[in-house]
């Protein structure tokens, strides 16, 4: 691939250039991290500048420093290496802000990194073993984030607008995007530069490579429905099963992954659903292994 100095002017405006952008996480650590810019458009010009400046915080003042990306052996792709790196969580949200300037149009992207994985069966936050707790909602409004930041939950959302996204990132309230019902690649690749959004759940025949190809660093469910959770050991970072399917939970015995139970629940408000997860977690955690909880 090589980059091309004359494109049409169309190419180089607004939210098509900044789509065109894939930015992604290599080792990290608290001391450093390398940090990675893909170009997926051939017809874009050779950038005269990328760089990332921050960290920004919606509650902490911040020391912002400006670190320039420069080309790597693969014409596509550039690289910086952050110093003291700010990492995104519920209660440091911290981000950054990428700048790509063209000879004709520049674009910046809100972006952070995030130390959220599944390591041994468990969920793992900024080092820490941490447990899902978290609310499926078809209604949740943008007003409403503050408070479901306070019940420390997280939220399962459908088809996010961006608004609500951006808010999620500023105020520190993790997300799980629901891609069963959706043209399940363009919504991921929309999805996957913010670090509010952790999980991604997508149908069941979708690889895992297929998955990483779009987002490198976000975690893949899937829900158990007919598979058994063995099945889909290399297929997926997280299984998803009914605590109140007879079926599905005989399946959660039996699974390398971490496992989220689930269970219809009726809430509210998020101070109730926080209550329904306790509960589940308290009626279930005697009997599975289970590394979150979803009513």
């Amino acid at each position: 691939m090589t980059w091309l100095r004359k494109v049409p002017e169309k190419k180089l405006l607004g939210k098509n250039m900044s789509d065109s952008f894939q930015i992604f996480v290599g080792h990290a650590s608290e001391s450093l991290a390398d940090i990675y810019l893909r170009c997926l458009d051939e017809e874009l010009p050779q950038p005269e500048e990328i760089s990332m400046r921050g960290p920004f915080c919606s509650v902490a003042r911040t020391l912002k420093s400006k670190s320039l990306f420069q080309p790597t052996n693969d014409p596509s792709v550039w690289h910086t290496r952050l110093v003291d790196p700010c990492f995104w969580t519920p209660d440091y949200p911290g981000c950054y802000e990428v700048l790509i300037r063209c000879s004709d149009a520049t674009v910046t992207r809100k972006w952070g990194l995030r130390r959220f994985g599944a390591k041994n069966g468990s969920f793992w936050l900024d080092g820490r073993r941490w447990v899902l707790r978290a609310a499926a909602t078809s209604d949740v409004k943008v007003e409403d984030l503050p408070a479901w930041r306070d019940a420390r939950m997280t939220l399962q959302v459908e088809r996010p607008s961006d608004e609500l996204l951006i808010q999620a990132v500023d105020l520190g309230v993790m997300l799980m995007v629901d891609l069963e019902n959706d043209n399940w690649q363009t919504e991921l690749a929309r999805i996957a530069q913010l670090p509010a959004v952790a999980i991604a759940i997508v149908p069941v025949g979708v690889s895992l490579s297929e998955c990483r190809a779009i987002a490198p660093n976000l975690l893949v469910g899937k829900r158990i429905g007919q598979s058994n959770p063995a099945d889909l050991a290399g297929k997926a970072d997280l299984v998803i099963g009914s605590a109140d399917d007879p079926a599905e939970a005989s399946c959660l015995e039996f699974s390398e992954l971490p496992l989220v139970g689930k269970r219809k629940a009726e809430f509210d408000n998020p101070v109730m659903a926080r209550a329904a997860c306790d509960r589940l977690q308290a009626d279930l955690a005697p009997r599975f292994q289970l590394s979150g909880y979803l009513v």
